[in-house]
């Protein structure tokens, strides 16, 4: 079998369409804690308000890179229709894919490095990482945040023959198509993928037939 003439085949093989949690299940936390070695679960922001946050445009690019890294980028654009102003946003990645987030950064409208901060806050099944602003997002004020990550392990490679095809290497992405956000969605909400050069882009459906 001779792998250099082989075509490279994409699969995305887990994407998921979760915009807003609202509940959160305290038996998940205790069941992924001694997993993964968390400190004692512990809100790593505040959930006041949080019906009263709008995220008004959100944009994901991945990076599906041939070194096995995802990097992906989300644009947000945030709307504060509480009363009072706002220091912070949260932002929840799944537990398991927890240990797999090597980098992550936040840059701010105007450009400048926002604090973000990881101290093992969970809810339910989530990690959740807050990012403050650098300065308070007053009522009726909204803001434009880009948040940078970089995972590792989240694809998966096998030798496969699609129909039709000649034997080809299938790449497994199991990331989320969006970002993790315990807000009201609503605007302009996209998610766009960036694959390695000669890949093809095979969905299930038309993998499995």
């Amino acid at each position: 079998m001779n792998l250099e003439r082989s075509k490279v085949f994409l699969l995305i093989g887990f994407l998921s369409f979760i915009f807003i949690f609202q509940y959160f299940n305290n038996d998940s936390s205790n069941q992924f804690q001694d997993q993964f070695e968390f400190e004692t679960p512990q809100l790593s922001g505040n959930l006041e308000g949080a019906e009263n946050i709008l995220i008004v445009e959100l944009i994901r690019r991945t990076n599906l890179s041939s070194s096995g890294l995802i990097n992906i980028i989300d644009k947000m654009t945030i709307l504060n229709e509480n009363g009072n102003p706002i220091n912070s946003i949260l932002i929840g990645i799944p537990l398991k894919d927890s240990s797999n987030l090597i980098y992550i950064n936040a840059i701010g409208q105007t450009k400048n490095t926002l604090l973000t901060e990881r101290s093992h806050g969970v809810m339910g099944s989530y990690e959740m990482i807050n990012i403050y602003f650098d300065s308070p997002l007053l009522p009726s004020q909204e803001t434009t945040i880009n948040v940078k990550q970089t995972y590792k392990n989240l694809l998966s490679y096998e030798i496969a023959e699609l129909e039709g095809e000649e034997i080809n290497q299938l790449i497994h992405f199991n990331g989320l198509l969006f970002p993790i956000l315990p807000y009201r969605i609503e605007g302009n909400v996209k998610s766009a993928y960036k694959i390695p050069p000669q890949a093809e882009y095979y969905n299930r459906k038309e993998i499995e037939g």
